[in-house]
């Protein structure tokens, strides 16, 4: 095994005259090597140039896996480390090294920072790699372009499906509520008291008398609540100051900053929770069922409202009173419809997490592939006959 910085170097191109294709770390997918999504074609500026047979490697958030050996000149971010391989390596075998589980780990382990965690290129040089002849080197990179074309494939079909679901679904909610009786009417006519955010700034206290806290990273796309690691906190003296957010069973939260639409009915568990300033909390009159309510902000038409509503804004807000206007329909005799959207609901759940779960056995079974044979934990002699599936 060898260190890194003896096969390959970094290339810090700046100043490069021009206009090329961007690529940001959003133009990377996870784990895949691939460019994904639209890419502007822009000046050098501040960035720095990408020449093909460049292998890419984002230092920020290194756990993501992000890489990509480069086929177009191009500009983008100094966040990725943009690595020439040497006349020792094979840049398609470097590119699968780098989605390696090691190379992962040792980046993660390598990073500084907690919010942002990045590693460096003095880091990564010090990486210890295995280097069989390049004739080998060429061959297991054949082997794994085409064993890992085919489980991209799969993972593009499962994730097709779960697009298609989604859509399948929404159409099906839409349906539904509109078997809800009654006029339309501003959502401000179906709650006790108008809109409230919730805590400004959190003062963050964790003494034994603290209260619990929700922020929006709590409210999952299926709208369970979720404390893994445990809740936040805040005062006694916060949370009296901010008595209107202080969450009842049966009220309805809603993220209103950001990730606009996250929703959940709040239960016996979370009852005298409060909420961040992220967070909405709609008291939805007794007389009318909360889940209705939830189902309105879920659907289609909710979605239409944000983009208008919030159209123009650097950072999406949606604001109380724009909420207020939202207009929905609700009788009080709605149980029907609402227990079909909740059974309905529970399969879509289900089947979700049946696919999503699919996807990432896939990713695992591609990176442990491509982890075994870059280790050389295989007889690449015989590599093309392994099947994969």
């Amino acid at each position: 095994m060898v260190r890194l910085k003896t096969l390959v170097n970094l290339a810090v191109r700046k100043g490069v005259p021009g206009e090329r294709p961007r690529i940001d770390l959003d133009n990377i997918a996870s784990g895949a090597a691939s460019l994904t999504g639209e890419r502007a074609i822009s000046s050098a500026g501040d960035s720095v140039a990408f020449e093909p047979g460049d292998v890419l490697f984002s230092k920020l958030r290194p756990y993501l896996a992000k890489s990509l050996l480069v086929e177009q000149s191009a500009f983008g971010t100094s966040e990725l480390l943009a690595m020439v391989p040497g006349p020792a390596i094979d840049g398609r075998f470097f590119k699968y090294v780098t989605l390696s589980k090691p190379w992962i780990e040792w980046a993660v382990a390598t990073s500084y920072g907690t919010k942002m965690p990045r590693t460096s290129w003095e880091a990564m040089a010090e990486y210890r790699i295995d280097q069989p002849p390049l004739e080998d080197q060429r061959r297991i990179a054949d082997f794994l372009d085409q064993q890992v074309a085919i489980l991209d494939d799969l993972i593009t079909s499962r994730q097709t499906q779960l697009h298609l679901m989604h859509e399948r679904h929404a159409s099906e909610v839409d349906r539904l509520l509109n078997r809800v009786k009654g006029p339309a009417l501003p959502l401000r006519y179906f709650l006790v008291k108008p809109p409230s955010y919730g805590v400004l700034k959190p003062d963050g206290y964790e003494g034994a008398d603290a209260r619990p806290l929700l922020k929006i990273y709590n409210i999952s796309e299926s709208g369970k609540l979720d404390h893994v690691g445990g809740l936040s906190t805040i005062s006694p003296i916060q949370d009296r100051e901010y008595q209107r957010t202080k969450v009842a069973k049966g009220d309805v939260v809603l993220s209103v900053v950001g990730t606009i639409g996250r929703v959940s009915v709040i239960g016996d568990e979370h009852a005298g929770c409060n909420l961040s300033r992220a967070i909405a909390r709609l008291e939805v009159s007794t007389q009318y069922d909360g889940r209705l309510v939830r189902w309105w902000i879920q659907s289609k038409k909710f979605d239409d409202f944000v983009r208008i509503t919030c159209q123009g804004t650097a950072q999406s807000v949606l604001n109380m009173g724009d909420l207020a206007k939202f207009r929905i329909r609700a009788t009080g005799a709605d149980s029907e419809v609402v227990s079909m959207l909740e059974d309905r609901h529970e399969h879509q759940t289900s089947t979700t997490l049946t696919l999503e779960r699919s996807i990432m056995l896939l990713a695992e079974r591609k990176q442990a592939l491509i982890t075994a044979a870059v280790t050389g934990q295989f007889d690449i002699t015989t590599a093309r006959k392994v099947p994969v599936a």
